[in-house]
């Protein structure tokens, strides 16, 4: 899928889904171990987190995984 000039590609629904179980950036931080500024990136699709990392992103926050992706157009 290609993207506009100026329009940002989401990769990721990390922040969508802390919303969701009422969870801050912080509490993120305190539950994976991760830094603050590491998290705060994930959220605003910035960087993008290895698979080991996303796994354990879901663990803590008792989803599947493939909730905290961005689901892709389905194929013809």
């Amino acid at each position: 899928m290609a993207k506009k000039k100026g329009e940002k590609l989401y990769l990721n629904r990390i922040k969508l889904v802390m919303i969701e179980k009422r969870l801050e950036q912080k509490d993120l931080v305190e539950l994976t171990g991760l830094s603050r500024t590491t998290i705060s990136n994930y959220c605003a699709n910035y960087a993008q987190p290895s698979l080991e990392t996303l796994h354990k992103i879901a663990l803590v926050m008792k989803v599947n995984a493939q909730r905290l992706i961005e689901p892709t157009p389905d194929e013809d």
